[in-house]
């Protein structure tokens, strides 16, 4: 069956009015899951866990990693939080915003007073009237 635009359109209409995925059914990775449980990670450290404990039993719910990558995940976490928490300030937004992205022309009094050199002797400085 060949496609036509008005079966096409058909189909947009119909993938638009689909609901919103659950949010429990969403998979999420693992680096998403540590975020999600860095609280409760946080919390066992408090009462004496190490990382490598903690590995050990999230092992047996299903989500393996390395205690390096935990704690990879964890500052990552953490990173994103004090991120998130601090908005720019005034003055470095509006460098940002008036900086240009070409350099400063230089001022027209010395173009003016320089003229424009070509040829050979473009290059050359000379400071004596002759060698």
């Amino acid at each position: 069956m060949p496609l036509t635009r008005a079966h096409i359109a058909q189909i947009a209409e119909k993938l638009r009015g689909m609901p919103a995925a659950p949010p429990a059914d969403l998979s999420v990775t693992k680096q998403e899951a540590v975020k999600l449980l860095k609280g409760e990670i946080a919390s066992l450290q408090r009462r004496g866990y190490s990382l490598d404990q903690i590995v050990a039993s999230l092992k047996g719910e299903g989500l393996d990693l390395a205690t390096p990558t935990l704690k990879s995940y964890l500052s990552r976490a953490k990173a994103a939080k004090v991120r998130r928490r601090y908005p720019p300030s005034p003055s470095r937004e509006s460098e940002r915003v008036t900086s240009p992205l070409t350099p400063k022309a230089a001022p027209a009094s010395t173009r003016a007073d320089t003229p424009a050199k070509s040829g050979k002797d473009a290059f050359l400085v000379k400071d004596k009237d002759s060698y």
